[in-house]
């Protein structure tokens, strides 16, 4: 059964917060006091040896602090996506699990037939599961690219990022023998495909939508999907993009990174840990309906 996020967010706040955020915090602190002993330490030798000795001693001090911080940052991402994230998802559905260091391939991304020109992807942080009716559900972090080359040297490129966001797949328990397209407001002519319009006024501005078959879709498409889909572009604030072809279906909406705690900000303070329900929740039930 799934859990609402009160529920979830109460049990990891209660369980893993005070050890979390006490083990870190020590840690951090400890850098501080280390740079402030070799600051004194720099003063000290100043004072005796001169600028030159005390430059290089504060210069090796510093360059160790900063691998030192860069170490622990990547502990702290590791244990918060590990033990934290993690817990989420397995509390939200028991037979989702998420794995931090894994990602959807990307024979999953090109099968969705979203026009995009692209040369390099990246995925990670994979929740999968069969979450109805051995529905299998995949969910992924994805970042794409394209080369862009040097006019003058053909061996110069640089990586130009095309998107960045959640991508989600699902097998349904169906078969239709259609095709639905939901764009972002890209009212052209989609090959062999009529426009399907729907009552809802918010859907309409966002959105155009395609399919050869208008029963189906409408059939698919109810008025709580289409609900749905609109409560997630709110929550996200970002619009999203839907392929249906027989018995798959694509979703796809662009992102900041949402499985990183951010930077300077309380883990636990709700927020960040919320986003990351949202778009599981929302995703999951887009893809039973």
């Amino acid at each position: 059964m799934k859990k609402n996020f009160e529920e979830i967010f109460s049990e990891i706040y209660t369980n893993y917060s005070e050890h979390f955020l006490q083990t870190y915090n020590k840690k951090f602190r400890n850098c501080l006091k280390l740079l402030a002993i070799i600051s004194i330490i720099t003063i000290i030798i100043y004072n005796l040896a001169g600028i030159n000795s005390a430059g290089f001693f504060a210069i090796a001090g510093g360059i160790i602090i900063f691998f030192l911080v860069i170490k622990i940052q990547d502990k702290y991402i590791e244990d918060y996506k590990k033990n934290i994230i993690s817990k989420l998802v397995t509390l939200y559905h028991p037979k989702l699990k998420y794995y931090f260091d894994l990602g959807l391939e990307r024979y999953d991304y090109i099968s969705s037939k979203i026009p995009e020109k692209f040369d390099d992807f990246k995925s990670t942080d994979l929740i999968c599961g069969k979450i109805i009716d051995g529905l299998d559900f995949k969910m992924s972090y994805i970042k794409t690219y394209r080369k862009e080359y040097n006019k003058n040297d053909k061996n110069d490129f640089e990586n130009v990022e095309t998107f960045k966001g959640i991508f989600c797949c699902a097998k349904m328990s169906k078969t239709i023998s259609s095709e639905i397209i939901i764009d972002i407001n890209d009212f052209k002519k989609k090959d062999n495909l009529n426009r399907i319009e729907f009552e809802s006024v918010e859907f309409e501005k966002k959105f155009d939508c395609f399919s050869n078959n208008k029963i189906i879709a409408l059939q698919i498409l109810t008025p709580d999907v289409v609900e749905q889909i609109n409560k997630l572009c709110v929550v996200l604030k970002n619009a999203i993009q839907i392929r249906i072809n027989n018995d798959k279906i694509f979703l796809r909406f662009m992102s900041n990174e949402l499985f990183i705690p951010q930077k300077f900000k309380n883990p636990f303070d709700g927020s960040s840990l919320r986003k990351i329900y949202d778009a599981i929740y929302i995703s999951s039930n887009l893809v039973e309906c």
